[in-house]
């Protein structure tokens, strides 16, 4: 077959190896393309993670309930957690309940292991808490997080 009758030329780098076309490598888009990866990647890189903190059932809160919602660097497990960002938001009234955590984007490590945990409090008497670690910025981490809450005593 011809050079000419071929639909995507080929390069040759020896006389033995052909070689495709450059084509865009990495977490990026073409310039004018938008997907899902690209905002996960962008909210990351400007230090912004959303979500909304849920129970399994809408519920109503008392007066002066606190949401207290924290990024967490869990990857010594030998050392104290270490509280990267903490987000308090006063006088909630129900949930769901959404909340943005601005954070250091440059204090973030490939390798280490994050997550996010919520408490609702009043009076300092904690209602709700999170029953379980909800990891983020993995590879199956979402633009927007949704947080599981469980009554607690």
């Amino acid at each position: 077959m011809a050079l000419s009758e071929q639909s995507t030329p080929k390069r040759i780098i020896s006389d033995r190896i052909p070689c495709e076309p450059a084509i865009p490598f990495g977490p990026f888009s073409l310039p004018n393309e938008v997907d899902e990866a690209d905002a996960i990647l962008d909210k990351i890189l400007n230090g912004e993670l959303q979500g909304e903190v849920v129970t399994a059932t809408p519920v109503a809160l008392p007066d002066g309930a606190k949401l207290e919602v924290r990024l967490l660097d869990l990857s010594d497990i030998d050392a104290p957690l270490i509280i990267l960002c903490n987000e308090s938001i006063s006088d909630i009234h129900r949930l769901p309940h959404a909340f943005s955590l601005n954070y250091n984007h440059h204090a973030i490590r490939r390798g280490n292991i994050y997550a996010i945990s919520a408490t609702i409090r009043v009076g300092g008497k904690l209602l709700f808490g999170n029953a379980c670690i909800q990891l983020v910025f993995t590879s199956t981490t979402e633009a927007f997080v949704r947080l599981q809450l469980v009554p607690v005593g």
